[in-house]
């Protein structure tokens, strides 16, 4: 068969921002990526009144049968609560309700007054039964998987590609950007991350790998609130960062070690972290740009 380095790419609305498909394969294998990312967003998304997430938070305090692809979404989002010490919790949901963001961020009422955040309930409260695939969410939780629900579909979307026969795919949903090649393919990747100074961070890629980078200023009001909420405190994060950027095998793991470096606000706190996860980082303030390289990613 013809081979082609020929590289296929696709930009489309998914999970309230921009998505971009590329790789290189049949371009006829595009119909189906297409297909699975609106398949998970109809089951992921909090602002769909049909979604398994909706039916799911609407459950609270009770268990509820949980199709996939959500329950596995769930049992990962839990994974990297425990991994980041709940710096990352999808439980914050209640949290960004209250500040508004309980509809797509283009629908969102810009003129909201500010109100006192709710604190998350923990998402290693919520009771996952892996024979039954129930799930109990204590009474008044509410989960959102907005940023790592976009970190899940970029790695699903580009390992349904390389089952589909692809030889090298770069998914990017909302920025979290999943990149894998075929075993007979594995060259490895380069990749560049914008910096709010005009500037760039190089990271280097052996195999596969991912990025995922956070930042208030993606969706800011003009009360001051943002989306990357503090766990603890539920409201915003009150960190010394500007733009956080995590590297790592997955997607779904940049992301949540990307809202998690945010949250910490303080490279004393985050170089440990990111030490312990083997995670890089590219982390920037008013004054300073810290690059941390981890054994499989190298950031210049």
């Amino acid at each position: 068969m013809l081979k082609t380095n020929t590289w296929h790419s696709k930009k489309v609305k998914a999970m309230g921002s921009e998505s971009i498909i590329s790789f290189i394969g049949a371009p006829t294998i595009l119909v189906e990526l297409l297909h699975h990312l609106e398949y998970l967003e109809s089951s992921w998304s909090r602002f769909r009144k049909s979604s398994d997430l909706t039916a799911l938070n609407a459950s609270a305090g009770t268990p509820h049968k949980t199709p996939n692809p959500l329950f596995k979404a769930l049992l990962l989002a839990q994974q990297a609560t425990m991994a980041t010490h709940g710096l990352f919790d999808p439980a914050v949901g209640a949290a960004l309700n209250l500040g508004g963001y309980d509809r797509t961020w283009f629908s969102v009422d810009k003129s909201l007054p500010r109100r006192p955040g709710k604190p998350s309930l923990g998402f290693l409260n919520a009771a996952l039964d892996t024979d039954t695939q129930e799930v109990t969410l204590p009474l008044g939780m509410s989960v959102d998987l907005g940023g790592i629900g976009k970190g899940m579909a970029a790695d699903s979307v580009s390992a349904l590609a390389l089952s589909l026969g692809a030889e090298r795919v770069a998914v990017s949903v909302g920025g979290d950007v999943s990149m894998r090649s075929s075993d007979a393919h594995k060259e490895g990747f380069m990749s560049r991350i914008d910096l709010p100074d005009g500037t760039s961070a190089s990271v280097s890629f052996d195999g596969d790998g991912a990025i995922a980078t956070s930042s208030p200023a993606y969706h800011t009001l003009a009360n001051g609130w943002h989306h990357i909420i503090d766990p603890a405190t539920g409201d915003p994060a009150q960190s010394e960062f500007i733009q956080v950027s995590a590297i790592a095998a997955s997607a779904a793991l940049a992301e949540a070690f990307a809202t998690a470096f945010f949250v910490a606000g303080d490279i004393n706190l985050v170089a440990p972290l990111a030490k312990e996860a083997d995670i890089a980082a590219v982390l920037v303030t008013e004054n300073t740009t810290y690059r941390i390289s981890s054994s499989l990613h190298e950031v210049l």
